[in-house]
Protein backbone atom coordinates (compact mmCIF):
# COMPACT_ATOMS: atom_id res chain seq x y z
CA UNK A 1 0.00 0.00 0.00
CA UNK A 2 1.28 3.46 -0.92
CA UNK A 3 1.90 5.75 1.99
CA UNK A 4 0.89 9.36 1.25
CA UNK A 5 3.40 11.93 2.46
CA UNK A 6 3.07 15.66 2.70
CA UNK A 7 5.21 17.54 0.20
CA UNK A 8 6.40 21.13 0.50
CA UNK A 9 6.54 23.72 -2.31
CA UNK A 10 10.06 25.11 -2.76
CA UNK A 11 8.63 28.61 -3.45
CA UNK A 12 5.73 29.27 -1.06
CA UNK A 13 6.62 26.56 1.49
CA UNK A 14 2.98 25.43 1.65
CA UNK A 15 2.42 21.72 2.03
CA UNK A 16 0.32 19.59 -0.27
CA UNK A 17 -0.65 15.93 -0.30
CA UNK A 18 -0.29 14.18 -3.66
CA UNK A 19 -3.40 12.22 -4.62
CA UNK A 20 -3.73 9.10 -6.73
CA UNK A 21 -4.49 10.91 -10.00
CA UNK A 22 -2.01 13.81 -10.04
CA UNK A 23 0.98 14.52 -7.87
CA UNK A 24 -0.37 18.06 -7.14
CA UNK A 25 2.97 19.63 -8.06
CA UNK A 26 5.27 20.42 -10.95
CA UNK A 27 9.02 19.91 -11.03
CA UNK A 28 11.46 22.61 -12.15
CA UNK A 29 14.73 22.09 -14.03
CA UNK A 30 16.55 21.47 -10.73
CA UNK A 31 14.15 18.77 -9.50
CA UNK A 32 12.40 21.02 -6.96
CA UNK A 33 8.69 20.42 -6.36
CA UNK A 34 6.43 23.42 -6.96
CA UNK A 35 2.72 23.52 -6.05
CA UNK A 36 0.20 24.12 -8.84
CA UNK A 37 -0.59 27.66 -7.57
CA UNK A 38 3.06 28.68 -7.84
CA UNK A 39 3.26 26.94 -11.24
CA UNK A 40 0.50 29.29 -12.43
CA UNK A 41 2.42 32.34 -11.17
CA UNK A 42 5.60 31.14 -12.89
CA UNK A 43 3.71 30.54 -16.15
CA UNK A 44 2.16 34.03 -15.99
CA UNK A 45 5.57 35.63 -15.49
CA UNK A 46 7.15 33.52 -18.25
CA UNK A 47 4.47 34.49 -20.77
CA UNK A 48 4.53 38.18 -19.80
CA UNK A 49 8.30 38.32 -20.35
CA UNK A 50 8.46 36.17 -23.49
CA UNK A 51 10.50 37.40 -26.44
CA UNK A 52 9.43 37.29 -30.09
CA UNK A 53 9.92 33.75 -31.37
CA UNK A 54 9.65 32.01 -27.97
CA UNK A 55 7.52 28.86 -28.19
CA UNK A 56 5.53 27.02 -25.53
CA UNK A 57 2.47 24.84 -25.03
CA UNK A 58 -0.82 25.67 -23.35
CA UNK A 59 -4.35 24.28 -23.52
CA UNK A 60 -7.24 25.89 -25.40
CA UNK A 61 -10.86 25.12 -24.60
CA UNK A 62 -12.93 26.29 -27.57
CA UNK A 63 -16.22 25.86 -25.68
CA UNK A 64 -15.25 28.43 -23.04
CA UNK A 65 -12.71 30.31 -25.22
CA UNK A 66 -10.10 30.06 -22.45
CA UNK A 67 -6.40 29.31 -22.53
CA UNK A 68 -4.72 27.69 -19.54
CA UNK A 69 -1.77 25.70 -18.26
CA UNK A 70 -2.18 22.02 -17.35
CA UNK A 71 -3.53 22.41 -13.79
CA UNK A 72 -5.64 25.45 -14.74
CA UNK A 73 -3.88 27.82 -12.32
CA UNK A 74 -2.86 30.14 -15.17
CA UNK A 75 -5.96 31.01 -17.14
CA UNK A 76 -6.71 33.79 -19.61
CA UNK A 77 -9.55 34.60 -21.96
CA UNK A 78 -8.96 33.63 -25.55
CA UNK A 79 -8.62 36.33 -28.17
CA UNK A 80 -9.52 36.30 -31.86
CA UNK A 81 -9.66 32.88 -33.45
CA UNK A 82 -10.31 31.35 -36.83
CA UNK A 83 -11.28 27.83 -37.85
CA UNK A 84 -9.59 26.30 -40.85
CA UNK A 85 -8.60 23.04 -42.48
CA UNK A 86 -5.47 20.96 -42.02
CA UNK A 87 -4.22 18.32 -44.46
CA UNK A 88 -3.56 15.68 -41.78
CA UNK A 89 -5.52 16.66 -38.66
CA UNK A 90 -8.54 17.77 -40.75
CA UNK A 91 -9.20 20.91 -38.68
CA UNK A 92 -7.11 23.71 -37.30
CA UNK A 93 -7.86 26.60 -34.95
CA UNK A 94 -5.63 29.67 -35.01
CA UNK A 95 -5.92 31.97 -32.00
CA UNK A 96 -4.28 35.28 -31.23
CA UNK A 97 -4.08 36.42 -27.62
CA UNK A 98 -1.99 38.49 -25.29
CA UNK A 99 -0.62 38.11 -21.79
CA UNK A 100 0.10 41.52 -20.32
CA UNK A 101 1.56 43.49 -23.22
CA UNK A 102 3.04 40.42 -24.95
CA UNK A 103 1.32 39.02 -28.04
CA UNK A 104 0.99 35.38 -29.05
CA UNK A 105 -0.27 33.21 -31.87
CA UNK A 106 -1.44 29.70 -31.05
CA UNK A 107 -2.48 26.76 -33.21
CA UNK A 108 -4.59 23.79 -32.18
CA UNK A 109 -4.59 20.85 -34.62
CA UNK A 110 -7.51 18.43 -34.82
CA UNK A 111 -10.71 18.04 -32.84
CA UNK A 112 -9.56 15.54 -30.20
CA UNK A 113 -7.07 17.68 -28.33
CA UNK A 114 -6.80 20.90 -26.35
CA UNK A 115 -3.04 21.31 -26.86
CA UNK A 116 -2.23 24.80 -28.14
CA UNK A 117 1.15 25.33 -29.80
CA UNK A 118 2.02 28.95 -28.96
CA UNK A 119 4.59 31.39 -30.29
CA UNK A 120 5.35 34.94 -29.16
CA UNK A 121 4.80 37.31 -32.08
CA UNK A 122 5.50 40.94 -32.87
CA UNK A 123 2.51 43.25 -33.15
CA UNK A 124 -1.12 43.20 -32.05
CA UNK A 125 -3.34 40.78 -33.96
CA UNK A 126 -6.04 40.52 -31.28
CA UNK A 127 -8.29 43.26 -32.67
Amino acid sequence: MNKQTNEKCIICKNTFVPDTITPEYGIDNHGHKICFVCCGKIDMKRFKTAKVGDKDYLYYNHETNTISNFPGTFKIAGGCHTHGKHNIARTRIDIWFKVGDTHFHGVQYGENTQILHTKCVKGDYTK
